[in-house]
Protein backbone atom coordinates (compact mmCIF):
# COMPACT_ATOMS: atom_id res chain seq x y z
CA UNK A 1 0.00 0.00 0.00
CA UNK A 2 1.04 3.48 -0.53
CA UNK A 3 -0.26 6.53 0.65
CA UNK A 4 -2.05 9.29 -2.34
CA UNK A 5 -1.66 12.38 -0.18
CA UNK A 6 -5.07 14.15 -1.48
CA UNK A 7 -4.75 17.63 -1.54
CA UNK A 8 -7.71 19.00 -2.84
CA UNK A 9 -6.15 22.99 -2.35
CA UNK A 10 -3.15 24.62 -1.76
CA UNK A 11 -4.31 24.61 1.93
CA UNK A 12 -4.06 20.82 2.02
CA UNK A 13 -0.71 20.52 -0.09
CA UNK A 14 1.02 22.97 3.05
CA UNK A 15 -0.41 20.63 5.75
CA UNK A 16 0.48 17.46 3.99
CA UNK A 17 4.07 19.06 4.03
CA UNK A 18 4.23 20.43 7.37
CA UNK A 19 2.20 16.94 9.30
CA UNK A 20 2.26 14.08 7.30
CA UNK A 21 5.86 13.86 5.09
CA UNK A 22 8.48 13.04 8.68
CA UNK A 23 5.18 9.82 8.37
CA UNK A 24 5.29 8.50 5.06
CA UNK A 25 7.85 6.70 3.44
CA UNK A 26 9.31 8.37 0.29
CA UNK A 27 8.31 8.87 -2.96
CA UNK A 28 5.74 10.42 -1.56
CA UNK A 29 2.16 10.82 -4.18
CA UNK A 30 0.43 13.62 -4.36
CA UNK A 31 -2.57 14.10 -6.22
CA UNK A 32 -2.63 18.19 -7.86
CA UNK A 33 -6.91 18.31 -8.90
CA UNK A 34 -7.85 20.75 -11.27
CA UNK A 35 -11.05 21.39 -12.22
CA UNK A 36 -12.74 18.93 -10.08
CA UNK A 37 -15.77 19.41 -8.22
CA UNK A 38 -15.02 20.10 -4.60
CA UNK A 39 -10.94 21.24 -5.58
CA UNK A 40 -9.75 24.83 -7.00
CA UNK A 41 -11.06 25.87 -10.68
CA UNK A 42 -10.28 24.54 -14.06
CA UNK A 43 -6.85 27.14 -14.22
CA UNK A 44 -3.14 26.73 -15.50
CA UNK A 45 -2.21 29.21 -13.33
CA UNK A 46 -3.84 27.35 -9.80
CA UNK A 47 -2.09 23.85 -11.57
CA UNK A 48 1.14 26.38 -11.23
CA UNK A 49 0.74 27.39 -7.75
CA UNK A 50 -0.01 23.54 -6.67
CA UNK A 51 2.96 22.68 -8.19
CA UNK A 52 5.66 25.09 -6.95
CA UNK A 53 4.14 24.05 -3.81
CA UNK A 54 5.04 20.29 -4.41
CA UNK A 55 8.30 18.97 -1.65
CA UNK A 56 11.31 18.28 -3.74
CA UNK A 57 11.54 14.71 -5.60
CA UNK A 58 7.96 14.14 -4.85
CA UNK A 59 5.55 12.15 -7.18
CA UNK A 60 2.32 13.41 -8.30
CA UNK A 61 -0.42 12.93 -10.09
CA UNK A 62 -2.66 15.66 -12.16
CA UNK A 63 -6.64 15.17 -11.87
CA UNK A 64 -7.71 17.48 -14.11
CA UNK A 65 -11.64 17.75 -14.57
CA UNK A 66 -14.48 19.82 -15.98
CA UNK A 67 -14.75 21.35 -19.69
CA UNK A 68 -11.06 21.99 -19.85
CA UNK A 69 -9.53 18.66 -18.70
CA UNK A 70 -8.15 17.75 -21.23
CA UNK A 71 -5.99 21.36 -22.33
CA UNK A 72 -5.53 21.12 -18.40
CA UNK A 73 -3.78 17.34 -18.54
CA UNK A 74 -1.67 18.58 -21.34
CA UNK A 75 -0.35 20.79 -19.03
CA UNK A 76 0.37 18.72 -16.58
CA UNK A 77 2.29 16.60 -19.01
CA UNK A 78 3.99 19.71 -20.11
CA UNK A 79 4.79 20.46 -16.52
CA UNK A 80 6.30 16.60 -16.01
CA UNK A 81 3.46 15.15 -13.91
CA UNK A 82 3.97 11.40 -13.33
CA UNK A 83 0.63 10.41 -13.90
CA UNK A 84 -2.47 11.84 -15.50
CA UNK A 85 -5.82 10.46 -14.32
CA UNK A 86 -8.21 10.94 -16.51
CA UNK A 87 -12.00 9.29 -16.95
CA UNK A 88 -15.26 10.23 -17.09
CA UNK A 89 -15.39 10.72 -13.20
CA UNK A 90 -13.84 13.64 -13.91
CA UNK A 91 -15.29 14.94 -17.20
CA UNK A 92 -17.90 13.79 -19.65
CA UNK A 93 -17.10 16.29 -22.41
CA UNK A 94 -14.26 15.46 -25.02
CA UNK A 95 -14.10 19.80 -25.82
CA UNK A 96 -14.92 22.83 -23.85
CA UNK A 97 -16.57 24.35 -26.37
CA UNK A 98 -18.45 21.36 -27.89
CA UNK A 99 -21.04 19.25 -26.16
CA UNK A 100 -19.43 15.84 -27.63
CA UNK A 101 -19.07 13.62 -25.10
CA UNK A 102 -16.84 10.65 -24.27
CA UNK A 103 -18.32 7.27 -25.40
CA UNK A 104 -15.49 5.22 -22.92
CA UNK A 105 -13.19 5.58 -20.39
CA UNK A 106 -11.07 4.56 -22.67
CA UNK A 107 -11.42 6.83 -25.54
CA UNK A 108 -9.68 9.60 -22.73
CA UNK A 109 -7.21 7.42 -21.99
CA UNK A 110 -5.65 6.82 -25.52
CA UNK A 111 -6.65 10.82 -26.18
CA UNK A 112 -3.90 11.69 -23.53
CA UNK A 113 -1.60 8.45 -23.77
CA UNK A 114 -1.07 9.91 -27.71
CA UNK A 115 -0.45 13.73 -26.94
CA UNK A 116 1.65 12.24 -23.77
CA UNK A 117 4.08 9.95 -26.32
CA UNK A 118 3.58 12.80 -29.32
CA UNK A 119 5.21 15.31 -26.60
CA UNK A 120 7.72 12.68 -25.54
CA UNK A 121 6.84 11.18 -22.55
CA UNK A 122 7.45 7.50 -22.15
CA UNK A 123 4.11 5.83 -20.44
CA UNK A 124 5.06 3.10 -18.41
CA UNK A 125 3.01 -0.28 -17.61
CA UNK A 126 1.78 -0.90 -14.27
CA UNK A 127 4.80 -3.14 -13.35
CA UNK A 128 7.27 -0.34 -13.77
CA UNK A 129 4.66 1.78 -12.41
CA UNK A 130 4.87 -0.39 -8.70
CA UNK A 131 8.92 -0.02 -9.01
CA UNK A 132 8.04 3.64 -9.57
CA UNK A 133 6.33 3.66 -6.17
CA UNK A 134 8.04 1.76 -4.57
CA UNK A 135 5.37 -1.37 -4.45
CA UNK A 136 5.56 -5.03 -4.25
CA UNK A 137 4.94 -6.63 -7.48
CA UNK A 138 2.17 -8.36 -7.91
CA UNK A 139 1.60 -12.16 -6.93
CA UNK A 140 1.75 -14.59 -10.25
CA UNK A 141 -2.05 -14.96 -11.40
CA UNK A 142 -3.03 -11.59 -9.47
CA UNK A 143 -3.98 -8.28 -11.42
CA UNK A 144 -4.01 -7.28 -14.73
CA UNK A 145 -3.40 -9.67 -17.37
CA UNK A 146 -2.48 -7.69 -20.41
CA UNK A 147 1.02 -5.98 -21.25
CA UNK A 148 1.48 -2.08 -20.77
CA UNK A 149 -1.33 -0.18 -20.49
Amino acid sequence: IKPELGTLHIGMLQDAKQYLLQEVEQPWYFDVPIGVHGCGPGKLELMQVMVNELPSGALWQAICGGRNWLALSVHAVLLGCDVVRVGKEESVYVYPDRDTKLNRIADSVRMIRTIAEELGREVCSPTEARKILGLKPVPPGRGAKHGRR
